[in-house]
């Protein structure tokens, strides 16, 4: 039974691994968000950028 089982679960670990993966990128944009915030000057540069001024 357990030699049957370890394909299926290799499978759910690599699932599980790039379920972390994506959650970690949401994190990261998340914080990355959360810093812009934190930093005016920053936000104002974007938004001249997006201008194009």
């Amino acid at each position: 039974m357990a030699a049957r089982r370890r394909p299926r679960t290799t499978a759910w670990r690599v699932a599980l691994l790039r379920h972390a993966r994506a959650d970690l990128a949401i994190r990261g944009t998340q914080s990355a968000v959360l810093t812009l915030r934190r930093h005016p000057r920053v936000a104002r540069r974007r938004q001249l950028r997006a201008s194009g001024g």
